[in-house]
């Protein structure tokens, strides 16, 4: 039968120790969230779909209902995802 209640031995942790686990523990936290702001953004761009040529077919608009067109690429609308379309 194991023994749940056998007595554990428990070490010590000095300072340094604490403070350096502190730190890696902030910095992973905060590139975690960095990374999920970042692919939040990304997410809601709206889709420009191009041909082979790179030319504008159609622009998928969903971020806050603004509605763009093949005109506004490059003129108003700076950030948006590519993705190309087979004619």
């Amino acid at each position: 039968m194991l023994n749940f209640f056998k007595h554990k031995s428990y070490h010590q942790v000095t300072t340094l120790q604490l403070f350096m686990m502190a730190m890696i523990t902030g910095v992973i936290s905060a590139s975690i969230i960095m990374i999920n702001s970042h692919a939040m953004k990304y997410w809601q761009l709206p889709i420009v779909q191009q041909d082979n040529s790179g030319a504008c077919v159609n622009v998928l608009s969903f971020k806050n209902g603004e509605i763009y067109t093949c005109g506004d690429v490059d003129t108003i609308l700076r950030k948006y995802r590519i993705k190309k379309v087979e004619e």
